[in-house]
C-alpha cells in the first residue's frame, strides 16, 4: 500500500509540473512577464495592466488567484495556483478575455457602469 501511495504521489507531482509548464508558457503567450517557479504556483506580472487591476476583474469572473501586488518584492504581481487543467483554463481564458477587453472612454474598461470606481 506505501508503494501504491508513492506512485500517485508521483503521478500527481509530474501532473502539477506538467500543467504548472503549460500555465507559465501560456501567460508568456499573453504578454505577461512569469517569473520560474518550482512551486505549485506561478508568480506573473499581466501586461498592460496593474495587478489589483487584473485581479479585480478576475474575480467579477468567479476566478481567484492571490493578489501580491502590493507585498514589497512582487509590485505588480499575482500568483495562481496550479490546479486542474479545467481550472487552468478558466483562468486562462478570464485573462485573456480581460487583457484583449478595451477600454471605455473615460478610462472605464468596457461593460463597466460609468461611474463605476476603480
Amino acid at each position: 500500500a506505501a508503494l501504491a501511495g508513492e506512485a500517485a504521489m508521483t503521478d500527481r507531482v509530474a501532473r502539477i509540473c506538467a500543467e504548472r509548464e503549460r500555465v507559465s508558457e501560456a501567460l508568456l503567450r499573453l504578454g505577461a512577464q512569469v517569473v520560474p517557479s518550482e512551486a505549485n504556483f506561478v508568480l506573473f506580472t499581466p501586461p498592460g495592466i496593474d495587478g489589483a487591476e487584473a485581479w479585480r476583474r478576475l474575480v467579477e469572473r468567479s476566478v481567484l488567484v492571490r493578489d501580491v501586488s502590493s507585498w514589497r518584492g512582487t509590485e505588480g504581481r499575482l500568483r495562481v495556483t496550479i490546479g486542474t487543467p479545467a481550472e487552468n483554463d478558466a483562468f486562462l481564458a478570464a485573462l485573456g478575455e480581460i487583457l484583449r477587453a478595451p477600454a471605455a472612454p473615460g478610462g472605464q474598461p468596457a461593460g463597466e457602469p460609468a461611474g463605476a470606481r476603480r
